[in-house]
């Protein structure tokens, strides 16, 4: 029975480190610190893996490593997958280079985003001739959007706030409230000057002598008292 991959939790975590790592080549004791694996687990680590042997120590590239664990994450037994490696491996055949020439990949930023790439607060423009420059353009890109620090970054500078919707219904609602006090503005003023004319008639029938202008007055206090403001109703949008 094969022994648990302890570092099978860590998997997400692995990954993400290997990806945005510069190193072009891994050494045993550099899996070690990153698989928490102890020397003899890490040497066993490295015999499953297309490694190629330098003197004494074996070293495999970085985007063999990343293939590997690509399998591990996509498979649902990597048990199963781990051992078959293994059984591939009893009678390794491994290649000896005489010179080796260790290349780090550096990391792509916003700062070094290549030229093609027009990057402003709600909008990226790529310019490109052939589709293996747009091509290269995505790609890098898309490292930095990987990279937590350049997610942030990139979401700090680049990503806007549509406050236009919030801003336009707020200032329609404004308009509607100084439409509608204008309009009782209005409809106060008729009142007050319907009721102060009805007074004015009220005066001058009760100093009149006869008594026509007296019934007048009463008709015009009868026809007072049936006297009401319009309606207004205020709707709030």
């Amino acid at each position: 029975m094969s022994r648990p991959l302890t570092w099978l939790p860590r998997l997400h975590e692995i990954r993400r480190e290997i990806n945005q790592s510069v190193r072009s080549h891994y050494e045993r004791k550099d899996l070690e610190p990153i698989f928490h694996l102890q020397h003899r687990a890490a040497h066993q680590l490295m015999q499953l893996l297309p490694c190629t042997k330098i003197g004494r120590s074996l070293i495999i590239e970085r985007q063999a490593l990343i293939n590997f664990l690509d399998q591990i994450h996509e498979t649902e037994d990597p048990a199963t997958v781990v051992q078959s490696l293994r059984a591939a491996t009893e009678a390794p055949k491994r290649r000896t280079l005489r010179n080796l020439v260790q290349k780090d990949n550096t990391p792509v930023t916003l700062e070094t985003l290549p030229t093609s790439i027009v990057l402003s607060p709600g909008e990226a423009t790529i310019r490109f001739v052939r589709m293996e420059d747009l091509a290269a353009s995505l790609l890098a890109l898309a490292q930095v959007l990987y990279s937590e620090d350049g997610f942030a970054a990139f979401e700090r500078q680049y990503q806007t706030t549509n406050n236009e919707p919030e801003n336009s219904s707020r200032q329609e609602e404004l308009n509607d409230r100084a439409r509608l006090e204008a309009e009782l503005i209005v409809l106060e003023r008729a009142y007050a000057n319907q009721r102060s004319g009805i007074s004015e008639a009220v005066r001058d029938a009760l100093s009149a002598p006869d008594a026509s202008s007296r019934n007048s007055v009463s008709t015009a206090t009868s026809k007072s008292s049936v006297c009401t403001p319009e309606e207004v109703k205020l709707v709030s949008v």
